[in-house]
């Protein structure tokens, strides 16, 4: 799902709760909450989104590979990867909807 189908799809669920608001306030709505998103992981928090899961960082350690073309040991830096742990609600959804 693109940013503008999830504003197409906030647009419609908005209209059928008589709330009226403009896709470019969605959109400004949308563009805050991934920046907010994006701001806590940086500073290595994390995002609890209640019924879906949670965001967080973790730190992957340097380790040693082997480059399958050539054979050569190789270093791989240490890097900062976001993880999604998801919570029990949607997993039971999502469960109960593929039996």
């Amino acid at each position: 799902m693109s940013k503008e189908d999830i504003i197409k799809q906030l647009k419609e669920d908005c209209s059928g709760q008589n709330i009226d608001i403009t896709k470019s306030d969605l959109s400004k709505i949308h563009d805050a909450f991934i920046k907010i998103i994006k701001n806590e992981l940086h500073g290595k928090g994390e995002i609890r989104l209640h019924g879906i899961g949670t965001f967080s960082t973790a730190i992957s350690q340097e380790k040693q590979c082997r480059n399958p073309q050539n054979g050569e040991i190789m270093t791989v830096p240490e890097k900062t990867r976001v993880k999604f742990k998801t919570s029990q609600t949607l997993l039971s959804i999502l469960n109960e909807s593929s039996s």
